[in-house]
């Protein structure tokens, strides 16, 4: 069984900002371990990129992250 157990539990968590947004995803990015997966849906202007570039800023991502 690999290291980190899946987890099932659903967690909404709302942002007022896009700010807020990157920071819950750098705090995402730094629970993450490698080969963990993490898929983003949503409509547009949800926050994914803002999601997306904090787990990127939180994994040491250089390049810019865009949708």
């Amino acid at each position: 069984m690999p290291s980190s157990e899946a987890n099932n539990a659903v967690r909404v968590v709302r942002t007022g900002s896009a700010a807020e947004t990157i920071e819950l995803g750098t705090q995402i990015g730094a629970l993450l371990c490698a080969g963990d997966v993490v898929l983003l849906t949503g409509d547009l202007g949800a926050g994914k990129t803002q999601l997306a570039q904090g787990v990127g800023r939180a994994l040491g991502v250089q390049e810019n992250v865009i949708s």
